[in-house]
């Protein structure tokens, strides 16, 4: 009360910080996390380059737990509040490929995925011929009379069936 003359203040500001949660529901983060963000700045969510989940595809980040409506790829600079996202994933199915050389065989898989309970391979018949192995995908040599592919297992395959001829006179 016992100043005078004219007086000039500045206001400061500060913008507002707002934390993110991200639920990987099974996946990393590789790099790219998000914790944050800051009113004026905003942020970029992750993406699938970013992110591994052995024997699932990345398909975005969702504003809600039940995964619906749209994805979303980064905070807006004029957003405000804390926000939460959960990670989308899809199940990767992989083909298996056989080459029968002449045989047959039921009930061999064509497609499989990482929670496909484990399964052996029916071995094939020919007519005249003894089937001596398969080779192909994670196997050595051409004798592999059982071929089982585990729970878990990733990646397309590919195998080979071997025969020996069973000769006949003539």
């Amino acid at each position: 009360d016992t100043e005078t003359g004219n007086k000039e203040y500045w206001a400061k500001w500060e913008a507002n910080a707002y934390t993110v949660t991200l639920n990987t529901n099974g996946g990393t983060i590789n790099s790219g996390n998000v914790s944050g963000y800051t009113y004026g700045v905003g942020a970029t969510l992750p993406t699938a380059d970013d992110m591994t989940y052995t024997g699932h595809t990345f398909k975005g980040w969702y504003d809600n737990e039940s995964l619906t409506g749209s994805p979303v790829t980064a905070i807006g600079d004029t957003e405000t509040g804390n926000k939460e996202y959960w990670a989308k994933w899809e199940i990767n199915q992989y083909t298996i490929i056989y080459d029968l050389a002449g045989g047959t065989v039921e009930g061999n898989p064509d497609t499989y995925t990482i929670k496909t309970g484990a399964f052996t391979l029916r071995n094939p018949t020919k007519s005249g011929y003894t089937f001596t192995g398969w080779s192909g995908t994670g196997l050595d040599g051409e004798n592999n009379m059982t071929v089982t592919i585990p729970t878990g297992s990733t990646g397309n395959r590919t195998y080979t069936a071997h025969w020996r001829y069973n000769g006949g006179g003539g």
